[in-house]
């Protein structure tokens, strides 16, 4: 690799605000953002070839296969090729040279590679060691989560992680016997959402304590993001300048609330402070209820009471 700056990871769970952030983590133009590598359905993955499966778990029994294509991507070097073999039309064709002269730029300018992708979550840790990679690890109200899983039907196969032995023998296993049941018989969306939030919000809570990464909760930087940012991008060694104020107005103020939309993951202006309670409007007082109790054991390293009351949110905002 070259001499450039150490990577940045932006993970956590999907639906967690990583899109946001790492939009913000850029506008100081000295980071170059790349959207995903680890999701297998991203056929504008540089990681080439891409992980067969969702949250891949990387240690050094499968570490070869992946060290190459992320030296690749780390140096900026888009795989052309396979990106013109996975294009879908003229209009993907097309994306791929702006691709290409965007990764010149990049070098060119000396950029730091961030990546966004929540789908490296299990990856974390290997990337950190192997790349001395910065990690930021979001965390979002389960509720919040839930709420949006359920809203876009966005269900999850387990056995995506029934898969990966060392995954379940790993950083999951003291949710071996839940996921397993899952993968089995998958249970309602609500239900899914609460097992998912747990298991990785579980391994976040490792990463902060085992690890000392720093894991944000959502809610805290989208209250206050002028606030709070500059105090991530000095930890970063990123550059918070009048310029990058001027540049992030548009992403808190905008008036276009509520959560990236689905279709449309790079759409992240917003009013992030209104779109930290969209659950209130979501979810009724059993479903809140449900959520609360079955992520209880989790969540209370990051929530307290006052996070589920209506009345305090309401004021909050």
């Amino acid at each position: 690799m070259s001499g450039s700056p150490n990577p940045i990871l932006v993970t956590g769970s999907h639906r967690s605000g990583t899109t946001w952030v790492g939009q913000m983590l850029t506008l100081s133009g000295e980071v170059a953002s790349l959207h995903e590598p680890f999701n297998p359905d991203n056929h504008r993955s540089w990681l080439e070839p891409p992980p067969q499966r969702w949250f891949t778990h990387v240690d050094e029994t499968n570490a070869e296969m992946f060290r190459a294509p992320m030296d690749r991507v780390l140096r900026m070097r888009p795989p052309v090729v396979p990106l013109l073999r996975r294009s879908r039309s003229a209009r993907d064709v097309a994306a791929v040279g702006r691709e290409l002269a965007r990764a010149v730029r990049w070098r060119a300018d000396g950029r730091r590679i961030l990546l966004k992708d929540p789908i490296a979550f299990f990856a974390a840790p290997w990337l950190a060691e192997t790349y001395s990679t910065s990690v930021v690890v979001l965390v979002r109200h389960p509720a919040a989560f839930v709420s949006s899983l359920v809203r876009l039907g966005w269900a999850f196969d387990f056995g995506e992680w029934t898969s990966q032995p060392r995954l379940m023998e790993g950083p999951l296993v003291r949710f071996r016997d839940e996921i397993e049941a899952a993968a089995s018989s998958p249970p309602e969306l609500l239900e899914q959402g609460i097992l998912l939030w747990r298991c990785i919000n579980d391994v976040a809570r490792t990463y902060r304590d085992e690890r000392g990464w720093r894991v944000i909760r959502y809610e805290d930087l989208a209250a206050d993001p002028l606030g709070t940012f500059p105090g991530l991008y000095r930890e970063l060694g990123l550059s918070w300048t009048q310029d990058t104020v001027a540049a992030a107005r548009p992403f808190v103020e905008s008036e276009r609330g509520g959560e990236t939309p689905a279709h449309d993951p790079m759409n992240v202006r917003r009013d992030s402070s209104a779109s930290r309670f969209t659950w209130l409007d979501r979810l009724d007082r059993d479903q809140v209820a449900a959520i609360r109790r079955g992520t209880s054991d989790v969540a209370e390293a990051f929530y307290g009471p006052d996070d589920w009351r209506p009345d305090h949110h309401q004021t909050d905002t």
